[in-house]
């Protein structure tokens, strides 16, 4: 309900400045790239200024990024595509906020087009529910709409439901992760980043690095007794805990471990470490490295275990949250 109160707020306000949107397209005239075969655009310019590696792929000799404009704007063209979007739409729950989303999208592209006038745009949002409507507008502007898998996936409903002319995915395992999630593209297999295979120090130290969940990857019943028994887990083996960019705020109030001493930036792993998690792109990391990793059993990952392409590493294993003190 607060998402839809802001998209609601969101889409008055857009209304109500609509024609300084229309004017800044007439007036506002940065200064013209060359034109660009292929652009890669982040999620969000801070996650690329802290962690410009998530983004990086060796399968392509170069990668052209440029990053979302200060300056927003639409034209026209723009708002009649807008208009023929939001007339097929049926009232429900969070319309509002995609459609807030869907606003802010073509207003952030706009300017990218007008700019760099690219034949591909890359993007890396293969879990957005606003994508179908992103591919359209940009195949109304004559771009092909690419999308880079720069992070770990199973069966989420977030995830589910993207759109766009090809879809650059891991492995196999992922492409058919994505088709039961009902994507409509074409899929190409890339591998996995050069990045994903760390450098493993020679060491018998033994570390254990543990990755907080955040609260979708568990179910209602189950959250309480896991933060329950993970906050424990940590009081009693301070393990070095490494938080997602994206969600930390989310990790720390979860086990209200803002004063913790043992975050960590970096993965500094030897022979002896171990890695303990849900489901994470370091988990991954970390089995292709070898590392010996534990999944922690949950609905969900008892589940991912019959398809998710971590376990198929034999250096991965399912642990009993009452079993984590053992470690």
């Amino acid at each position: 309900m607060y998402k839809e109160i802001k998209g609601i707020s969101f889409c008055l306000i857009f209304l109500f400045l609509l024609p300084l949107f229309l004017i800044t397209n007439k007036i506002y005239r940065p200064p013209k790239a060359e034109g660009r075969n292929r652009i890669f655009i982040p999620n969000e310019n801070c996650r690329y200024r802290e962690n410009k590696e998530i983004f990086i792929h060796d399968a392509f000799s170069e990668q052209e990024f440029v990053l979302w404009p200060k300056i927003r704007y639409l034209n026209t063209r723009d708002l009649i595509f807008l208009t023929s979007l939001i007339k097929t739409f049926s009232y429900k729950l969070g319309i509002f906020y995609l459609l807030a989303k869907l606003i802010n999208s073509v207003s952030l592209l706009r300017p990218i087009i007008n700019q760099y006038n690219p034949s591909y745009i890359c993007l890396f949002n293969e879990w957005d529910l606003v994508s179908p409507s992103i591919h359209s507008y940009l195949s109304n502007n004559g771009i092909i709409y690419e999308i880079l898998m720069h992070g770990d996936k199973a069966y989420e409903l977030t995830d589910s439901y993207t759109s766009s002319d090809k879809l650059y995915i891991w492995s196999k395992e992922y492409e058919d992760i994505f088709r039961d999630l009902r994507v409509k593209s074409e899929f190409q297999i890339i591998g996995y980043p050069n990045d994903f295979n760390i450098k493993v120090r020679g060491s018998s130290e033994k570390r254990i690095f543990f990755i907080p969940p955040i609260k979708r990857n568990f179910s209602l019943e189950e959250s309480k007794r896991h933060q329950k028994e993970l906050i424990s887990f940590i009081q009693t083996k301070n393990p070095l805990i490494k938080l997602h960019p994206k969600y930390s705020k989310e990790q720390i109030k979860l086990f209200s471990i803002s004063k913790y001493s043992s975050f960590v930036k970096d993965l500094d792993l030897t022979n002896n470490s171990i890695m303990v998690g849900y489901i994470s792109t370091l988990l991954l990391k970390a089995a292709i490295s070898g590392i010996d990793v534990r999944v922690i059993k949950s609905n969900q990952t008892v589940e991912m275990s019959n398809y998710h392409p971590l376990f198929f590493f034999k250096n991965v294993s399912m642990i009993n949250l009452e079993d984590l003190i053992n470690l």
